[in-house]
């Protein structure tokens, strides 16, 4: 591997060091230039060689019954985790990039069943024998909030792919979903064209807002003013709509809004299930949905929370609980969030004189920095631009000073106090 970093702090000579392992805490098996890129991360520990060796980390993986640690040419190591007892068959070469994945077996009273990873919830061709359709369809393109159960594949259901929220870019919280068994069902409604978690206002998202064929999707709360800030980046997206889908009310397939060719999926085939009933589910209660519109479509022997004549109702605000509290639990938002599409969410006009209420650059660029993950060592003109760049932001529009693109990025994060 090698103990070379691109990072200031030195790397530790003892960064290669791989054990000694004592068998009474399980085995490592070694293998070079295969991954299990982007799935099971659950610790991602930067610049690692300056921090750890592997024998250390491989300690890390031991106590807590992890899976697995990917190190190459790169500079984090990953950690990860699967409910199964991850194998080589498992894994697939790298590509673009050299690796060591570290395989760990536990002892035999911490043995996790053979078998192997969910298929991702992913975006395929209408046509695509890898298309899914809903058993309860009619429910819930109605609003009711329903198990995500699959009539093309009985006993499966859309489910979570690990029961954590982890957290990217500092500000988004996410769960990535999959197909799994109907007991593990998500219980979503469609609200205002977007499918929303009634229990933890999650809404089911395209991977980076992008509609294209085998993009996953995940389950996507805004740490600091959901669903406020969700809807605003959706709304940056040119007219694509992200968020917003439709149920086929013949056969329950779902589909993006704005991208008809393309529809729910499975990343790759699943064998069917022996005696595997159809679920039909009843509707489970749930509070209105923070900033969302509830729909006003009604179906017969269906019922629909809230007047079905137009204007549509808007539903009570809350904001975000913490996880695993019931909705009603959220305090208040101080002004209702708008439902899609949504305007910006910066309070402040962006432009020439929007800057007046915001704290001083240096502060604004130093919360940027901790929320989005920036350099430190970038200065305030570059972690500006770069927060831009990553929040979706013009920074052209108008000629643009930096006191006035700090702004409207720290706006757009909710406005977070240092």
């Amino acid at each position: 591997m090698g103990c070379a970093s691109s990072h200031d702090a030195p790397p530790r000579p003892d960064c290669d060091d791989e054990g000694p392992d004592d068998p009474r805490n399980g085995t490592w098996t070694k293998y070079q230039n295969i991954d299990m890129c982007f799935q099971g991360d659950v610790q991602i520990i930067d610049n690692w060689r300056s921090k750890h060796s592997v024998a250390e980390m491989k300690r890390i993986v031991e106590q807590n019954n992890w899976s697995a640690i990917c190190v190459g040419s790169f500079d984090h190591a990953a950690l990860k985790n699967f409910d199964f007892q991850l194998r080589q068959h498992h894994c697939k070469p790298s590509q673009g990039y050299t690796c060591t994945i570290f395989v760990y077996t536990p002892p035999p009273h911490m043995a996790k069943p053979e078998g192997g990873p969910k298929p991702n919830l992913v975006l395929v061709g209408t046509t695509d024998p890898r298309r899914i359709t809903l058993a309860n369809h009619t429910a819930i393109a109605a609003g009711q909030q329903m198990p995500l159960t699959l009539s093309s594949h009985p006993g499966y259901a859309i489910c979570r792919q690990f029961p954590e929220r982890r957290t990217a870019f500092r500000e988004w919280d996410y769960t990535a979903l999959g197909i799994g068994p109907a007991e593990q069902a998500v219980t979503c409604g469609l609200v205002g064209h977007q499918l929303v978690e009634g229990a933890t206002q999650g809404v089911i998202t395209p991977s980076m807002m992008e509609l294209k064929k085998d993009n996953h999707f995940d389950l996507v709360w805004h740490k600091y003013n959901h669903p406020a800030r969700l809807h605003a980046e959706a709304s940056m997206r040119s007219g694509r709509r992200p968020l917003d889908l439709s149920i086929d009310p013949g056969s329950g397939a779902v589909a993006p809004l704005t991208s008809g060719s393309l529809c729910f999926g499975l990343e790759f085939d699943l064998p069917p299930l022996q005696n595997s009933p159809l679920q039909q589910a009843q509707p489970i209660p749930a509070a209105p949905i923070a900033g969302f519109v509830q729909p006003t479509m009604v179906v017969p022997g269906v019922v629909v929370p809230g007047p079905s004549d137009p204007p549509p109702m808007v539903a009570t605000h809350s904001a975000l609980p913490p996880m695993g509290l019931p909705v009603e639990a959220g305090p208040s938002y101080p002004e209702a969030p708008p439902s899609y599409p949504a305007a910006p969410v910066a309070s402040t006009p962006m432009g020439k004189g929007a800057a007046a209420a915001a704290p001083p650059l240096h502060t604004m660029v130093e919360i940027l920095k901790s929320q989005l993950g920036l350099g430190d060592k970038l200065n305030m003109q570059e972690a500006v631009d770069l927060a831009c760049a990553q929040l979706g932001v013009d920074a052209t529009q108008g000629n643009l000073t930096v006191m006035e693109k700090a702004q409207t990025c720290w706006n757009m994060l909710g406005s977070p106090s240092a």
